[in-house]
């Protein structure tokens, strides 16, 4: 049997979300990455509305090149796209704290009151924000140079989130080396388990992100559902040890290792 059957996971995880329905908890702790991504698109749309506008009045190639010097119509949308990479790299410890919360659930199969995931963000901002701008840029360097290795780079520091969030004590670099050795031979089928929310995303999408209430909870209990599977399988086949997943070890006579 394979290590990730990912139909199996979708439907345990699907199972999972439905047990408890808490939609309640879960708009508090997806509300930051739903609502700003969202305010954004309706900036694009009016200024991009209003470029559009500015542009249907150029008759010539002199003025179009006027239009686009104009500061009434480039800095609204410059200030846009700055305020955007703000917020953007400030929602990165939000995105881990998002990540942990639904693992903690899934683990414990209860949904647990949406302070926790504020608790653990607060106590743990600068280290998420720390690993996870340094992931990222490692990412985007790499697609910067090539698209495909930018792609495998990003499947290789999938569970990074899911490793700091279980041991504390770990620097990002053990993060993501670890990260690359438990997703060794399964980066495809973490990129197929992506590509089978398409239809969902589309969804989300034609409902203005109001559909990712259930959508985001489903979609990050089945990730933490891989993670378990490939932790467990890394740790059983011997390529890494319990402590590095902030684990203890028993021994045969019940001692602690």
């Amino acid at each position: 049997m394979p290590v990730l059957n990912r139909a199996a996971i979708k439907e345990e995880a699907k199972y999972n979300i439905n047990l408890y329905k808490d939609y309640g908890n879960w708009i508090m702790v997806l509300l930051p990455i739903i609502v700003f991504p969202f305010l954004f698109s309706l900036s694009y749309r009016f200024f991009g509305f209003n470029f559009e506008i500015s542009l249907d009045t150029v008759q010539d190639f002199e003025r179009l090149a006027e239009a686009l010097r104009d500061p009434y119509v480039t800095a609204p949308m410059s200030i846009v796209q700055s305020l955007q990479s703000v917020v953007e790299i400030l929602l990165i410890p939000v995105q881990f704290a998002v990540t942990i919360y639904f693992l903690k659930c899934l683990r414990n199969n209860v949904s647990y009151p949406y302070s926790a995931a504020y608790t653990d963000l607060k106590n743990s901002f600068g280290r998420y924000l720390g690993i996870g701008f340094v992931t990222g840029l490692i990412e985007a360097l790499f697609c910067f140079l090539l698209i495909v290795p930018g792609i495998i780079k990003y499947y290789q520091y999938y569970m990074v989130p899911y490793i700091v969030g279980d041991n504390r004590y770990i620097t990002g670099d053990q993060a993501r080396k670890l990260s690359k050795l438990i997703t060794d031979g399964h980066k495809s089928e973490l990129f197929m388990l992506d590509l089978s929310f398409i239809g969902w995303d589309m969804l989300c999408s034609m409902t203005a992100g109001i559909l990712n209430i259930y959508v985001l909870p489903y979609k990050l209990t089945a990730r933490a559902m891989y993670y378990e599977n490939l932790k467990r399988y890394a740790i059983e086949k011997g390529l890494a040890d319990a402590s590095a997943f902030g684990e203890t070890q028993i021994d045969n006579e019940g001692g602690v290792q």
